[in-house]
């Protein structure tokens, strides 16, 4: 998966999300927690989405985190 994130971000940047993080599976989050480990060149980001105060497996990576407020009506 990193060779391939890295030969397609070169034709152009890419934005991997996740929603809802927290229900993602040990086995499944191994594979984006590799990605995001090793990529720091590479025109990629990873946007992933969960509430405030859930841990889940990515906090592990210590990246960096962005609080959003509810939306409004």
């Amino acid at each position: 998966m990193l060779a391939l994130l890295g030969e397609v971000s070169i034709e152009r940047p890419l934005l991997l999300i996740a929603d809802d993080a927290p229900r993602i599976d040990r086995a499944s989050a191994t594979v984006p927690g590799f990605v995001v480990r090793r990529i720091r060149d590479e025109p990629v980001v990873l946007l992933a989405a969960t509430r405030t105060g859930v841990n889940w497996l990515f906090h592990q990576l210590q990246l960096p985190v962005r609080e959003t407020g509810p939306l409004a009506a």
